[in-house]
């Protein structure tokens, strides 16, 4: 698989051998205005600005398929650098209506958020296509503080406070609809556990929902092997009824995971689904194209076979499908907010110093 790229855009070229990056055919730079000293400064920096990108184009190699079918860029600190430096010149092309939410994050978010560990999250969720990264980013802070509201979407999304509500609590985690498993399988990609059969709306909402979710997601891509190599969804449907089916829930997860959040969808593995879901399942992998030949489902009798054959160790499936792993959701939140308390702890140590070494103490 070989990438072209040019100045403007990146596309992909399907082929099976070792790829490499084209050179960047840079283009042509307007004549600045002979009045204006400002603009020809602006002009000529930004023709510098792409000489230097042209002269640092990396190689890139890709992995062979793998079971999932897909090919993982093999990353290297010049690939790094380069993508970097072109999904920053892609943001700048947006027009600012469009980048607006992410340029209010810049001012209100703290660099560890804002900063180059999160703009590689969404080039490798777009396998370092920069300017689909560049939009990505940009639906995706919009998408955020929509859903957490100016007072949370600048934190940390790791942690439990932006989903610990005084008032609405945290249903949206402790009903265990979705649930992030401890393990990771072979390659490194965090798994997504969903038992369907706990959706009642009684016990949240869906905006709570949302949010959980978008939470534990934040936590799986705390792991890099889980930006680079994507996640797993597991989804439990055993005695699931037509009428526990919650459609707004589903329109709104589906909208995050296509387009808005950093991550790579590698599989979706379907439990014991209900004789007339199965009915529907072609139509379904038909509708999403490419994607739905990832879509896996499983025979009621052979679970842990199936599994297995994807190379998935019961060792981190949990023992509600035969696995061997307790996944205690209470356990998990519990361990969640230990760790929230430890990191507030040693930030407001780490502030504490900054002001005594300014004398400000």
């Amino acid at each position: 698989m070989s990438y072209c790229l040019s100045y403007s855009d990146i596309s992909l070229v399907d082929d099976d051998s070792t790829t490499e990056l084209s050179s960047v055919n840079s283009s042509s730079v307007e004549n600045a205005n002979a009045n204006s000293t400002n603009a020809t400064t602006v002009e000529a920096a930004k023709k510098h600005q792409r000489i230097a990108l042209e002269e640092e184009i990396p190689q890139i190699t890709k992995t062979k398929p793998d079971i999932y079918g897909q090919k993982h860029p093999i990353e290297t600190p010049a690939l790094l650098r380069y993508a970097l430096k072109k999904m920053k010149i892609e943001i700048d092309k947006i027009p600012e209506k469009k980048k607006k939410h992410w340029l209010i994050a810049k001012a209100k978010s703290p660099p560890s958020i804002v900063g180059d560990d999160h703009l590689l999250m969404f080039l490798r969720s777009e396998v370092f296509h920069a300017d689909r990264a560049a939009a990505r980013l940009c639906k995706y802070w919009k998408f955020r503080i929509e859903l957490f509201g100016d007072e949370k979407a600048f934190m940390d999304l790791t942690d439990y406070d932006v989903i610990a509500d005084e008032n609405e609590g945290d249903q949206g985690i402790s009903v265990g609809v979705i649930r992030l498993l401890e393990g990771q399988d072979w390659l490194g990609r965090s798994i997504l556990f969903g038992k369907l059969t706990r959706l009642d709306r009684k016990k949240y909402n869906v905006q709570q929902m949302v949010r959980a979710t978008w939470y534990q997601i934040h936590v799986a891509l705390s792991s890099v092997s889980t930006q680079q190599k994507g996640i797993m969804a597991i989804c439990h449907c055993e005695v699931l009824r037509l009428d526990q089916f919650d459609r707004e829930l589903a329109v709104a997860l589906l909208k995050s995971a296509i387009g808005i959040l950093p991550i790579r969808i590698s599989a979706i593995h379907g439990l014991k689904l209900p004789a007339i879901v199965k009915l529907f399942v072609p139509v379904v992998k038909r509708f999403m194209g490419p994607m739905g030949k990832r879509v896996k489902i499983h025979s009621s009798d052979k679970i842990l076979e199936g599994f297995a054959e994807y190379g998935i160790s019961t060792n981190v499936l949990p023992a509600e499908i035969g696995g061997a792993a307790v996944c205690d959701q209470k356990e998990f939140i519990r361990k969640r907010k230990a760790l929230s308390r430890k990191a507030k702890t040693e930030r407001q140590i780490a502030q504490g110093c900054s002001l005594i070494c300014a004398g400000e103490f």
